[in-house]
């Protein structure tokens, strides 16, 4: 998939969004995310367009113990819908969902507490841009829950910023990790990258 703002013949030709404010995790409306994202930066701007990184695992371990019992068996509920309306906000012109791919794609809940595979390490597991309410909590206190947890993970003493140049590759953990870009000059300025995604075999 190509991410930026490359235009042939006036048409896009890929996926953009400038200055994604919403911290996501790729694809957590599915109920297999992918567990890796990797980019490669083909053209770069000569300001902004980064990629900012949140540690989740490092955001889970900094929380106090009562929060940590509170938290630990609860899921969210996330929604493909609840996604589109995100970004239908920002692009009035957004083609819209067809009902083949509502069906396809179905709320579905994670745990807010992630074990990784791997490393057998707790993390905070949670995307607010697609979460649509936190299991056997009304609306509104999910949605209070969900803020103080981001703004707890999204403290600066969790981030990393990547200023992308011509070349770079990098890949991150998707399910233990939130991302998002910042603003570029888009009329004047081309943004490319590649991006694929790494799936665990089932």
């Amino acid at each position: 998939m190509q991410i930026g703002n490359l235009e042939v013949n006036g048409k896009a030709r890929a996926m953009y969004t400038n200055a994604s404010s919403d911290w996501h995790i790729d694809d957590l409306y599915k109920a297999n995310p992918n567990e890796a994202t990797a980019l490669f930066a083909v053209r770069t701007p000569s300001s902004g367009g980064d990629t900012l990184f949140t540690g989740l695992r490092a955001a889970y371990e900094a929380l106090d113990d009562a929060i940590k019992e509170k938290i630990k068996h609860l899921r969210c509920f996330y929604s493909m819908q609840r996604l589109d309306a995100q970004f239908r906000r920002r692009d009035v012109n957004r083609t819209p969902l067809t009902e083949v791919t509502i069906a396809a794609n179905p709320p579905v809940s994670h745990p807010l507490v992630r074990v990784h595979p791997v490393t057998g390490k707790k993390g905070l597991l949670f995307s607010p841009e697609a979460m649509t309410r936190i299991e056997g909590m009304p609306e509104e206190a999910s949605q209070g829950l969900a803020k103080t947890l981001a703004d707890h993970a999204l403290s600066r003493r969790f981030q990393y910023r990547h200023k992308w140049t011509d070349g770079d590759f990098l890949i991150w953990d998707n399910l233990s990790t939130m991302h998002r870009a910042t603003e570029f000059d888009a009329e004047n300025e081309l943004r490319l990258l590649y991006r694929a995604i790494i799936s665990r075999v089932r």
